[in-house]
């Protein structure tokens, strides 16, 4: 994946509540953006974090937001690190606060994730940053 690429990845599969998705945006090797992956899923589950909304409040606290910023340290190559509701929301970012308002509900992976529950588990896209505007 290159620099302006977009990995995105499903974690409803993994914590069996619907569609909880998160999103990396940023050109990392995708074995480095697997293990924040991992990562934050094993958060999850040791948190009981099992339901769209025990994910939303959860996942949208001041220590997650310290928490991806403390991950974004160690990946130099990544971008940001962002979170998503299941309705497509912003909730949580790697980035400043406050949070600007920005939404992946029309995107194409955010559609094939909430609707499928088939879909792969990751979709790597190069897109612009619906929260910094970049590639």
């Amino acid at each position: 994946m290159n620099q302006n690429g977009s990995a995105s990845f499903n974690i409803a599969s993994v914590i069996g509540s619907g569609p909880i998705r998160w999103l990396i945006l940023g050109g990392a090797q995708l074995d480095d953006l697997e293990v924040v992956q991992r990562d934050l899923i094993a958060f999850m589950r040791d948190n009981g974090i099992a339901t769209a909304e025990n994910y939303r409040r959860r996942m949208s606290s001041a220590d997650i937001h310290a928490m991806l910023k403390s991950k974004m340290d160690a990946l130099s190559n990544v971008g940001s690190l962002n979170v998503f509701d299941a309705d497509g929301a912003l909730i949580n970012s790697s980035g400043a606060l406050p949070l600007p308002q920005a939404s992946i509900a029309d995107r194409d992976y955010f559609n094939i994730f909430k609707s499928s529950p088939y879909s792969p588990d990751m979709m790597v896209a190069p897109v612009v940053s619906r929260v910094s505007g970049n590639w």
